[in-house]
């Protein structure tokens, strides 16, 4: 049994905005809604509060395993995590020239 062409191409509309003109009046208006319905529209990726943050994590997980930070006088669990926050802190610090 063929395909009839003509009855698919009836329910298809034959004007396609692409290209780089239709993407930027998609995003121009995109923005327009968003900003009258007071929804955030397009926000660029801000790269370095991202490397910060995954720096944050592995410098935590890093102090975390350190024998010299286990090593150390605590009495609580408490005690242990801010020291273990505190050297995160610093690796923090120390990575991005603070």
């Amino acid at each position: 049994m063929g395909l009839k062409k003509t009855e698919i191409l009836k329910d298809v509309p034959m004007t396609t905005d692409s290209g780089t003109s239709a993407a930027i009046e998609r995003l121009t208006i995109g923005n327009a809604k968003a900003t009258d319905k007071k929804i955030n529209g397009y926000k660029p990726r801000d790269f370095d509060a991202e490397a910060r943050g995954k720096t944050r994590c592995v410098q935590f997980e890093a102090a975390l395993q350190s024998p010299a930070i286990a090593g150390m006088r605590f009495k609580t669990m408490e005690e242990y995590l801010e020291l273990v926050k505190q050297a995160a802190e610093a690796g923090v610090k120390f990575t991005f020239g603070e």
